[in-house]
Parts: structure tokens; sequence; C-alpha cells
């Protein structure tokens, strides 16, 4: 990339432009500036793009059309949150196409990488094993540069916490009447150097993975969560109560559907076994809590193990 101010305001502008939900549902070849696209073509040898996967679509659609027009020559795709999030379904053949075209004749030039298991297992299930790419599994570096919090507002280590969202509060009201004693944590509580002060921190696993799990494994932090069959069998199923519906797809896998979810995973399930089976057992262990697999010293080892893992997959994906 061009190293002047002008050269990343022009990619802010883009990306800004990208990040917009007015484009979700149109075609990309119809909003981006082609200015912009011959910009990308013309600084960039290689693009990384993780998240919202569809804003790159643009680049995807133009080495498939125009390969020798196109300047990348090599386009990470990072997938976090599911490759096709924010598709119109009217959409979702072309799309698919697509990626299947790609897979087949540009599978050096587009190369795929997921962060967590769920992803490729995804892909699978929407477009079938015939086109799907493999991605290369290379997980987060759970990095915080928060400060490290030296005193807190109540008894942190003899206590529980977790985070309070709207679309967990009615979790809370049914806990705080089951008794469970728990502190509620805000938007901004203050990230894993908080959490790690708690005696145990209590999560519920909204999504197959999150960046805050590997974040919380750096700073030692003890998690306690809900066991597979109290996620498939009660929350899940209780729409008004949590809000799961980015686990709704892996029922649709079979038997094996709760090691896609990073805290039952066979790589980490070791790091957390604390886990409750209904409100009354978490109340239990929560009161009568104790490290006993010593967690707390375990996961900053563990993390330092996956980091250089991700960072030599990494040296080799930039090849």
């Amino acid at each position: 990339m061009a190293n002047n101010e002008k050269s990343y305001k022009q990619i802010d502008i883009l990306d800004e432009l990208l990040s917009s939900p007015e484009i979700e549902n149109k075609k990309f070849s119809e909003l981006v500036n082609p200015l912009r696209i011959a910009y990308i073509n013309g600084h960039y040898a290689l693009r990384i793009l993780n998240s919202q996967i569809l804003d790159a679509r643009f680049l995807l659609q133009k080495i498939d059309t125009n390969p020798n027009t196109c300047q990348l020559k090599k386009l990470i795709m990072l997938t976090t949150n599911r490759f096709d999030f924010g598709l119109d379904g009217t959409d979702k053949a072309d799309y698919y196409a697509l990626i299947g075209r790609l897979n087949a004749n540009q599978p050096k030039r587009v190369i795929w990488v997921q962060n967590n298991p769920w992803e490729n297992r995804y892909m699978l299930l929407k477009m079938g094993p015939n086109t799907v790419p493999k991605p290369l599994l290379v997980r987060p570096f759970g990095f915080s540069s928060l400060q490290v919090t030296n005193s807190l507002p109540y008894n942190a280590a003899s206590s529980a916490c977790m985070y309070s969202h709207p679309f967990i509060e009615k979790f809370h009201e049914k806990a705080a009447k089951a008794g469970v004693n728990l502190v509620k944590l805000g938007w901004q509580y203050g990230g894993p150097t908080v959490l790690s002060k708690f005696k145990v921190f209590v999560d519920l696993p909204y999504q197959t993975s999150t960046m805050k799990m590997y974040e919380n494994m750096a700073h030692g932090v003890v998690t306690m969560v809900p066991t597979p069959r109290f996620i498939r069998e009660n929350l899940i199923p209780d729409t008004a109560t949590v809000n799961f519906v980015n686990l709704y797809d892996t029922l649709k896998v079979g038997d094996d559907w709760f090691k896609y979810i990073e805290y039952f995973n066979d790589d980490f399930k070791e790091y957390f076994p604390y886990q409750f089976d209904s409100l009354e057992d978490l109340k239990f262990k929560i009161e009568n809590f104790n490290d006993t697999f010593n967690i707390r010293e375990k996961l900053p080892l563990a993390w330092k193990q996956e980091n250089a893992k991700s960072l030599k997959l990494w040296k080799e994906v930039r090849k």
C-alpha cells in the first residue's frame, strides 16, 4: 500500500462504503466505484478480509471475470462469522457459484482461512462437498491492550461474574429467581484483566467461537459454561430467554454438533471443565467453586502454545 496519508484515507473511505448496511441486498459491481477497485488493484499485492466476508465480493468477482487485470496476487479470506453472513436469500445461488468457480479456477490466489472449525462445516452445509474450499484453521491470537485493573468495587476474588447484554437479560432474571449470585458486567466491563480477578466467569456461548475466549485464556480467566445438553434442550429452544440463533445450524450436523463450539472442541475442552446443567446446578457450583483443575495457571500456557501455532501458520499463508 502506498505509504502516505491520502492513500490510507482512500482505503478508509472504501472500507466505510463496504461496511454500509445499504449494500447488503445489492450487487457489489453496481455499488463500488471502479476507481476504488482500480486503486486496490494497483496498491495491494495481498489483501486480508475478515468477519464481513461479503465486503470482498467485488474483488472475488474481479478475479473471477477478469483475473489478468486484477493486480492482487493473493486474496486471503479469513472467515470468522460465516462466509455468507448478511447475504440476501435471493442472491445466495450466484454467490455460492462464484465461490465454487474460484475454488476450481483460482485455488492459489483466493486463499480461505478459518479462525474456528465451524466455518468450514457450515460451508459444507450450504454448498456441498464438491465446490467448497478447504480453509486452513488458524485461531485468533487473543491479544488485548486494555490496562490491568488494580481494584474493583466488589469482592471479585470470591464472586462469580457474567456479561449483561440485552440478548441474555432474561437469563439473568431467571438465574436471580433461582438464587444464583452473579456480578453483572456491562458492555464496557474492562476486558479480560477484569474477568481474571473473579473466582469464575460464567459464559453463554452464543456463537461457536468468540474472540473474547482467546483473550480470556491469555489472562487466565477461569470460565464456567452450560453443558451441551443444557444448551440444546434448554437454551437454544428458549428464544424468549436467550438469542442463540448462531448455534441453530450446528444441530444439523449430528451428535457431535457441540464439538464445533470452541469450549467443547477437542483442542480446548480440557481447559473448560467447569460446566453447569441447570440453574440449580449453576447456583450450587458457584457457591462451592474451587479451581480444582488449576485452570487459572494452565490457560496462559495453553494460549502461548496456540499463538505459536497460529503465527507459524500465518507465515505459511502469507508466502
